[in-house]
């Protein structure tokens, strides 16, 4: 932990799609982050993240092990996508959100 009362955290989207997980961990760490913050946005990439394979998790945890940086939150901006309001995309939202570890009454 920091030196700090606080800790800054870097969105994952601000860096290179491109680079892998290590690399971007990396890269956070070296620039005085404290973590990252992984990125579920309306691309079907980005959704797929909420039901990875367990070897994806396995690569993630890996990275984040081997950097010594973490992974501590996650922005689920794919919501203003398939809002909870609209009717038409409620069950995937629903879904969306469930996953994404929000409980949806």
């Amino acid at each position: 932990m920091p030196d700090r009362p606080y800790a800054l955290g870097l969105y994952e989207k601000a860096m290179p799609l491109q680079l892998p997980w290590k690399e971007k961990l990396q890269s956070a760490k070296q620039a005085g982050y404290d973590f990252i913050e992984l990125s579920i946005d309306e691309t079907e990439e980005k959704i797929r993240r909420l039901v990875m394979t367990k070897e994806e998790w396995l690569q993630l945890i890996s990275a984040m092990y081997e950097t010594g940086l973490p992974v501590r939150s996650m922005c689920v901006s794919t919501l203003t996508k398939y809002s909870l309001g609209n009717v038409n995309h409620l069950k995937e939202a629903a879904r969306i959100a469930e996953k994404a570890g929000v409980q949806v009454t």
